[in-house]
């Protein structure tokens, strides 16, 4: 999911360059990882419990 949401704001970088400041891309990329470590610490969580 992590490799998934990286490539789809790499290509949205491509086509919207020049239409969004840097920050908003920071941003994204931001909540993309912390989305992928909870998902992941979540996932861990699970199975060892189980």
């Amino acid at each position: 999911m992590f490799v998934m949401v990286m490539h789809s704001l790499r290509r949205f970088v491509r086509e919207s360059r020049h239409l969004y400041p840097s920050l908003l891309l920071r941003l994204l990329v931001r909540d993309a990882v912390v989305f992928y470590l909870a998902s992941l610490f979540n996932s861990l969580y699970t199975i060892v419990c189980w």
